[in-house]
């Protein structure tokens, strides 16, 4: 796993027998920012390994505002280019979740 630092990528290193709990942009935007989402990036190990991911979401209708500060939310982060963010376009009010949810994933989806 790695994290940005400024504009570099550094891994994470995580103990044997440890869990790793990683809060989203979405409860940044509920917390308005007080929980802080990390942008990172899955690296394959060398060594084996287990994962459970599991995204709460939600309802595809609902209206969120939009935090204080958006911009470092990859939600917002247009990411269709080998994990680099290519520019932010985050809504400047509220917005339905739904259809930015279907943006996201159609940008980081595995061709």
């Amino acid at each position: 796993l790695q994290s940005t630092e400024g504009t570099s990528w550094i891994t994470t290193h995580i103990p044997p027998d440890s869990l790793l709990v990683l809060m989203g942009d979405v409860a940044s935007i509920l917390s308005n920012r007080k929980i802080r989402s990390p942008w990172h990036r899955v690296r394959l190990p060398s060594e084996r390994r287990h994962s459970l991911v599991f995204f709460m979401y939600p309802a595809e209708d609902t209206i969120l505002s939009i935090p204080s500060d958006p911009r470092d939310l990859s939600l917002f982060a247009n990411q269709s280019s080998e994990g680099q963010s290519t520019g932010s376009t985050y809504p400047k009010e509220s917005f339905v979740f739904g259809p930015l949810l279907l943006d996201k994933w159609a940008q980081v989806a595995r061709r």
